[in-house]
């Protein structure tokens, strides 16, 4: 009886981490695909120009996180641009083996951008997008919280979240300075958000010590487990939302680069 009451929420606990690890690996995947897609086919260069921001606020929040749990750090550069390895940035940090909340912090540390990421983000949608559109984005919001879950996805949700997607472009479709300032800074940081493998690692050592302790958690509170839960939905799809900025982003770049070079090809064969 005692073995069933732990090991029921110890399933029930790592089923989900476990899909939102995977979750987070493909999203992962996918920006850095589209930033191998520009650095191959432009150049270095251009992800220089994102990087000057996304870049210093990737490595702030490996920084942050890590001094949150106590790690001690070895060495920190927020961006550098004649990197020989293809490191534009790093924070290297030991931590103590013995301390269990040094050790349960290297999984929040090495996904760290994608928690700080979307945070900066939302600062500064408060701070640059106009009252209308923060008022838009709060209604919207609250008519779709209700279906955000974990445990029960369904088509007709799928339909609801697509339909939430449609009216959040909306609010975007605005053709004001603040507005395509704010997208800008946006998309510089959604293009480098993704933790690098070595970060993805040191994730999923502690993965472990993780699980046990949400599994805690759910004995004591089950009510504390279902807000924790709702939580990471909400987390996550704002991770959705920016990841698929971040692919558009890249396809503007390359696009509006493909048309240039066309332009100055053109232009120089009448030339010649």
């Amino acid at each position: 009886m005692i073995l069933e009451t732990f090991v029921h929420p110890l399933v029930s606990v790592t089923l989900p981490l476990l899909a939102v690890v995977c979750f987070l690996l493909v999203i992962s995947w996918a920006i850095h695909s589209v930033i191998y897609l520009i650095a191959v086919y432009l150049g270095r260069r251009y992800l220089l120009i994102t990087g000057v921001i996304g870049i210093p606020v990737h490595e702030l929040s490996h920084l942050i996180v890590n001094l949150l749990f106590a790690h001690k750090i070895l060495g920190v550069s927020f961006f550098q641009m004649q990197a020989n390895n293809n490191t534009l940035g790093y924070v290297n940090y030991a931590y103590n083996p013995a301390s269990y909340y040094q050790q349960i912090g290297r999984f929040f540390a090495g996904i760290a951008p994608l928690i700080i990421g979307p945070l900066v983000i939302l600062v500064a949608a408060y701070y640059l997008l106009s009252p209308q559109q923060l008022a838009s984005l709060h209604e919207l919001y609250v008519n779709h919280r209700n279906m955000i879950s974990i445990a029960h996805f369904s088509a007709n949700q799928m339909t609801e979240y697509l339909s939430m997607l449609k009216q959040l472009l909306g609010v975007f479709w605005v053709f004001e300075w603040y507005n395509f300032v704010f997208l800008f800074l946006a998309g510089c940081i959604a293009l480098h958000i993704a933790p690098s493998k070595q970060d993805f690692f040191s994730s999923l050592s502690a993965l472990g010590l993780l699980i046990l302790t949400v599994t805690a958690l759910s004995l004591l509170s089950t009510e504390l487990t279902h807000q924790l839960y709702k939580w990471i939905m909400v987390w996550l799809l704002l991770i959705v939302i920016i990841s698929a900025w971040a692919v558009c982003l890249a396809g503007i770049i390359l696009i509006t680069s493909f048309v240039l070079k066309l332009v100055k090809n053109t232009l120089f064969s009448y030339r010649g």
